[in-house]
């Protein structure tokens, strides 16, 4: 049968796939548009990742 979906157990769950898709409710809820954020995720994402994988990165743990 597999697991259930996760917005049907908790409609109150939160992810930028379904909420990048309401453009409206992503504004009011973070007071910009979904375009200035992904420009924002672009830049910080490599900084993010350098910091997070140089942190946690160590023998016997799997990052991608």
């Amino acid at each position: 049968m597999g697991r259930p979906n996760l917005a049907k157990r908790n409609p109150m769950s939160l992810s930028y796939r379904r909420i990048r898709k309401h453009p409206r409710t992503f504004k009011r809820l973070f007071g910009i548009q979904v375009p200035e954020f992904e420009r924002i995720l672009k830049a910080a994402e490599p900084l993010w990742n350098k910091w997070v994988l140089g942190r946690y990165k160590r023998p016997g743990r799997h990052y991608s």
